[in-house]
């Protein structure tokens, strides 16, 4: 990757050739810890992938946030974590510690899986209770065939639940119909039904948005 370099971090790229689907782009990324990394390094990696569909995003990022299962925050953590967001990945961690001190045996989570939305659904993460000697708990990443609910930055979207009861019912009444628009391309089926849901989900969104008061 041309021009994607920075002193704090030390990363390398994999891809795996699929035979019935697109590559899957694996990018394993060191951060050193006490150095500041601007998020424009960030945004300059993720740009020069950006035509690959398949991508996870893993390693020992030395960065805190209770996003994925830090106690506190760090200004590191508060730039990934905008980075996380604007670039639509999800989060596969589940929360669990991923280092320990072996000095005072406190523990923090600093090591990250990240995959972009087409991917998630296929991985499954978890966090060995066994650091086998070392100071950082193994974290293993599957990626099978069978999709797995994920929740992004869900926190974002403050939902109550006569809300979600609304937007429900909204989906029902305006997907009953879509088989018939679309006949039998099953991947014209899934385009629908994807679109159906995000246009749904925008225009409930931003009623709600242009009914909410102007304080609290």
């Amino acid at each position: 990757l041309q021009n994607t370099e920075h002193p704090s971090v030390e990363f390398n790229v994999v891809r795996i050739e699929c035979l019935t689907s697109e590559p899957v782009i694996i990018v394993n990324v060191y951060r050193h810890p006490g150095q500041r990394t601007p998020a424009s390094f960030f945004r300059s990696l993720l740009n020069s992938l950006q035509g690959y569909k398949n991508l996870i995003i893993l390693g020992d990022l030395n960065a805190h946030h209770p996003a994925w299962g830090s106690r506190t925050y760090s200004n590191s953590g508060r730039t990934l974590h905008q980075i996380i967001g604007e670039y639509d990945l999800f989060i596969l961690n589940e929360k669990a510690p991923t280092f320990v001190r072996t000095s005072s045996a406190a523990t923090s989570t600093i090591d990250l899986v990240l995959a972009s939305p087409s991917l998630a659904p296929l991985c499954s993460t978890k966090t060995n209770s066994d650091t086998l000697g070392s100071d950082h708990f193994p974290v293993i990443t599957t990626i099978g065939i069978q999709a797995c609910f994920k929740k992004k930055l869900y926190y974002k979207i403050p939902l109550s639940k006569e809300m979600c009861q609304d937007l429900f019912q909204i989906l029902l009444s305006t997907t009953k119909d879509l088989p018939a628009q679309v006949g039998d391309d099953l991947l014209g089926r899934y385009d629908a039904f994807t679109n159906n849901i995000l246009e749904a989900a925008r225009s409930f969104l931003s009623e709600r948005a242009s009914h909410a008061p102007l304080y609290k």
